[in-house]
């Protein structure tokens, strides 16, 4: 068999490289030289991390969802500058490509 073409696509689960499907079926008899055309990962789809610091957390997880993402573990810490509710931090950090689902994490104003 020859590669007749390759098409990359986003998968989940598989990473880069790695076959996901082939035009011809597993043990199938074909003529010597036929051309087999492989669907390949190109990894996970990624999307930007939305910066929701500064924003309540309701508005935050908002944010999120709307962005295909889920808050994740939510911690509380102080700033006396900032506003009870507010978002301090998050992790993965704002602007980070992430795989669509990812959760991120957060610490919110406990004063």
């Amino acid at each position: 068999l020859t590669i007749s073409n390759t098409v990359e696509m986003p998968h989940a689960t598989l990473g880069v490289g790695m076959v996901i499907a082939q035009s011809v079926p597993e043990g199938a008899e074909v003529r010597a030289g036929s051309g087999v055309e492989l669907k390949v990962s190109k990894g996970a789809d990624t999307i930007p991390v939305p910066s929701v610091t500064g924003k309540s957390l309701s508005k935050a997880k908002e944010q999120l969802i709307q962005a295909g993402l889920v808050a994740g573990q939510v911690r509380y810490g102080s700033n006396d500058d900032r506003s009870p509710g507010v978002v301090l931090d998050q992790k993965p950090a704002a602007n980070s490509a992430v795989p669509k689902g990812t959760a991120i994490d957060l610490v919110v104003n406990s004063d």
